[in-house]
């Protein structure tokens, strides 16, 4: 126990008093933070300029007689300004379905014209004339133009929307129906109900947020600190160091050593920079409330779940890590000895994620019981499933006896392997020797 202090504490120090380690951990929390007050400081921009009282006039070159603006009481009144639009947009339309352009300039904030075919749609909007075009085939039915149309443009629907409500003033007027009346008519047409939705049980919309966070955080926690301990095995190896620690230490010693070291450090690490987000969130979850509004209330059986099940599920992968970076020599065929075990992990996360909409599903419940997926799956299916307590305990209790076995197994290979030097050892031919060795 004293020599794994040592190791621990030796691990440990080489972490906190990398600067390389440091300066990332407190840049990348210092970054979100930032990025988390861009639209406070987006805000406060916005409220200088409302409240710095210019208005800015465009003039059409003419003259303004004294005549045009005084009223009997020479107050000014009813000044039309004429506005200069920066787009330009097209419309086709051969049954003269629209006539006015006022409500279409006013949603989309552009110039209106009226085009005689869709090719002349085609060629302004080639050429740069027009930001875009709408051909109308009839009442129910048109084709937009446009160089390029992102994945959130919503000028289609915007058309739309305004089209649909011009035809339905234009027939509320032919009823005979005054203009009052066909605004309130429309405020029925356009009411909406806010329908509150209360999780009696669990609220699984939030529960598939939470549970897509944290699977995403220990998914990265794994894959980054995993191939840093490989990586520090063979390095020790390479350089011949290893040699000098055997001496004064066990490999058992060793081996575990690493594997707390870096759990502790990638907590740390993780704490840090996701602290410095869910922080600066909060302070400024106001100015985000116009985007995006989230109550950061992570259940307690959830976070309980996360800590146990990732821990856990962490230090299984990282022993693996470490008993590959024993099988190689050089720095160079880490990565040929650490692939397989990549490989699984990424399948397990890849369908993790795609069965958080299915987390009762017989694949997630048969994952939840395997060491390899059980810190995923169990995970998932406490956040948005059905899950017994007799169920996460079960699994967890076969992910702790998995670590013991992988821990026993890993430090035997650890020993065995740690002065073989020379072409990679194969997993199996590890095994091989370690069933000799124990003959």
């Amino acid at each position: 126990m004293k020599a794994f202090g040592k190791v621990l504490k030796f691990e440990l120090s080489n972490y906190f008093q990398s600067k390389g380690y440091m300066i990332t951990t407190f840049l990348v929390a210092l970054l979100i933070a930032v990025v988390m007050f861009i639209p406070t400081i987006i805000q406060a921009f916005d409220d200088g300029d409302q409240s710095s009282g210019n208005i800015e006039i465009v003039e059409d070159g003419g003259d303004i007689n004294e005549d045009d603006i005084a009223g009997e009481d020479d107050s000014v009144e009813n000044v039309e300004i004429p506005v200069e639009y920066d787009e330009v947009y097209l419309l086709y339309d051969p049954q003269n379905l629209v006539n006015d352009f006022s409500m279409l300039e006013s949603a989309f904030f552009a110039e209106w014209q009226k085009v005689s075919s869709e090719s002349e749609i085609e060629a302004k909007v080639n050429s740069g004339e027009a930001e875009g075009g709408f051909a109308l085939k009839s009442e129910y039915e048109a084709t937009f133009y446009a160089l390029q149309i992102p994945m959130t443009d919503n000028r289609a629907d915007k058309f739309e929307r305004v089209f649909v409500h011009m035809n339905r003033v234009a027939a509320f007027e032919e009823m005979g129906f005054d203009e009052e009346t066909i605004w309130n008519i429309d405020a029925y047409y356009n009411a909406y109900m806010d329908v509150e939705s209360i999780a009696l049980k669990k609220d699984g919309t939030m529960g598939f947020v939470y549970a897509y966070v944290l699977i995403f955080i220990l998914y990265f926690m794994i894959l980054m600190y995993g191939n840093m301990i490989s990586t520090s095995v063979t390095t020790e190896k390479s350089s011949r160091t290893i040699e000098v620690l055997v001496t004064s230490t066990s490999t058992n010693a060793l081996l575990c050593g690493k594997v707390i070291a870096g759990t502790i450090a990638s907590v740390f690490q993780t704490g840090i920079i996701m602290g410095a987000g869910v922080i600066s969130y909060m302070i400024n979850k106001p100015a985000w409330s116009s985007l995006i509004s989230i109550d950061i209330a992570i259940p307690a059986n959830l976070l309980i779940t996360f800590a146990l099940f990732g821990t856990m599920g962490y230090i299984f992968y990282a022993l693996l890590f470490g008993m590959l970076g024993a099988l190689v020599s050089k720095t160079e065929d880490i990565s040929k000895s650490t692939s397989p075990l990549l490989m699984i992990f990424v399948i397990v996360f890849v369908v993790t994620m795609y069965s958080l909409m299915v987390p009762d599903s017989i694949w997630m419940k048969v994952m939840s019981y395997l060491p390899f997926s059980s810190c995923n799956a169990m995970l998932a299916r406490v956040a948005v499933g059905n899950v017994e307590f007799w169920e996460v305990a079960l699994s967890f209790g076969v992910l702790v006896a998995s670590n013991i076995l992988v821990a026993w197994i890993a430090a035997k290979i650890y020993r065995m392997t740690t002065l073989m030097y020379g072409n990679p050892i194969s997993l199996k031919s590890a095994f091989k020797m370690l069933k000799k060795d124990k003959n």
